[in-house]
């Protein structure tokens, strides 16, 4: 899951603060060392208050509104703690927000995943399998000696899922390096139910550029 990036939401520096104003990073095993609420500051104000604010940078985590951390408490949904954000206006620009803000912190066990890699075109969603390894770094240096572009698919190895609802790939990085979150299908069922906006989902071991329509239905998918 990651944010949909809508233009009317508002959107986040993608930086956190301490209380002297200074830049601190946070990771999973560091961020519930630090006191609530957590500075947020934003870049624009935006002209709709959705359920996730959009991140100026990738690698954000999620901020989501207390309508969406209570629904994922009524659900009894795992491996994830909520810290208490306090929202700051770019300038002197008051703002009014209808619920507080979240962010969300996958806790579960990291699990492995096998990367595999395909040569092929995405235009013509055409794919040939050429190299898998549970090392990204031996794949990396096969796609440089490839003289085709590779896609990588990154398959979770199941039976190191703990079976929380959301993970993460390692233990320091709450989120992924393409700022998504990686959840469990309990979590997109909730969102489809509740209608989450401003947020987007797609299987992790996707080659093309596929997304869930969850919030257009039909519900659940086809496949």
């Amino acid at each position: 899951m990651d944010s949909a990036e809508h233009l009317y939401s508002p959107c986040t520096e993608g930086a956190f603060f301490d209380k002297r104003g200074e830049r601190f990073g946070i990771s999973a095993n560091t961020a519930l060392k630090h006191p609530e609420p957590i500075d947020v500051y934003l870049m624009t104000i935006g002209r709709k208050w959705m359920d996730f604010l959009t991140p100026r940078l990738s690698q954000s985590p999620l901020l989501c509104s207390e309508r969406v951390l209570n629904g994922m408490l009524s659900a009894n949904l795992t491996g994830f703690r909520a810290l208490l954000t306090k929202l700051h206006p770019p300038g002197k620009k008051p703002i009014s927000t209808p619920w507080n803000y979240y962010w969300i912190i996958p806790t579960g066990l990291p699990y492995q995943v096998s990367t595999k890699l395909y040569s092929g075109s995405q235009k013509e969603h055409q794919y040939k399998f050429v190299f898998e390894s549970a090392n990204l770094d031996e794949c990396r240096r096969q796609s440089r000696a490839c003289k085709e572009f590779l896609y990588n698919k990154r398959v979770p190895i199941e039976d190191t899922w703990d079976g929380k609802d959301f993970n993460r790939l390692t233990k320091e990085d709450p989120i992924g390096s393409a700022g998504y979150t990686l959840c469990s299908r309990r979590v997109l069922d909730l969102a489809a139910r509740d209608k989450w906006t401003n947020i987007q989902f797609a299987p992790l071991d996707q080659l093309d550029p596929f997304r869930i329509d969850h919030l257009n239905g039909p519900w659940p998918p086809k496949s």
